[in-house]
């Protein structure tokens, strides 16, 4: 970091850090070759790896949200076929029943890919990465509760969601990075961001 060339590391990696407002963070380096994935979480305060191992303190962390000054909800084809087609600023909320059957979980996410087709009066949202939480995995630091995945969805009352594997998987059987994809019955939403 902050060098005068090869800035890009290599072998190149996805990375992405989430950071909770009580100070919980983790960071996911995520390389084509699995068994490099480096997969870390910890609390302001504490140390973390770096390349040359002797690690970094991280002693104050800060997140700056920026808020639009209005958004509004879209609710028919005409509306979102329009917003599409003028490229405008859309964000999404998709609201489920966890896998407890108690937990409601709520997704706000900017949508980054949205299609349409006229003729056929159809849409369709395929937007990610987005966090999406699996209440299944316990964790000391519950940030690492958190996955990053993509969610689709064409209809206001389900959606599907793709998350990414933490760790190798099964063989040929499943080789994929993602974990089997899940169909959810769900409440989406489409804002126009004015």
């Amino acid at each position: 970091m902050y060098a005068e060339r090869d800035l890009i590391q290599q072998p190149s990696y996805d990375f992405m850090m989430i950071y909770g407002q009580d100070g919980q963070f983790a960071f996911l380096k995520l390389y084509a070759d699995e068994s490099r994935n480096v997969i870390e979480a910890h609390r302001v305060g504490e140390t973390m790896s770096t390349w040359d191992g002797k690690g970094a303190g991280i002693r104050e962390m800060s997140v700056s949200m920026t808020s639009c000054a209005k958004a509004r909800e879209l609710t028919t084809h005409a509306e979102v076929c329009d917003a599409i087609l003028a490229d405008k600023p859309l964000n999404a909320r998709t609201e489920y029943l966890a896998e407890d059957g108690e937990s409601r979980i709520v997704l706000d996410y900017p949508v980054k890919v949205c299609n349409t087709t006229v003729a056929r009066t159809r849409w369709q949202v395929d937007t990610g990465p987005v966090l999406i939480p699996d209440l299944t995995c316990p964790r000391e630091v519950p940030v690492l509760r958190l996955r990053t995945g993509y969610v689709v969805f064409n209809d206001w009352q389900w959606a599907e969601v793709a998350t990414r594997r933490i760790g190798p998987g099964r063989g040929p059987e499943e080789p994929s990075c993602f974990l089997p994809s899940r169909r959810l019955s769900a409440r989406n939403s489409l804002y126009l961001v004015e």
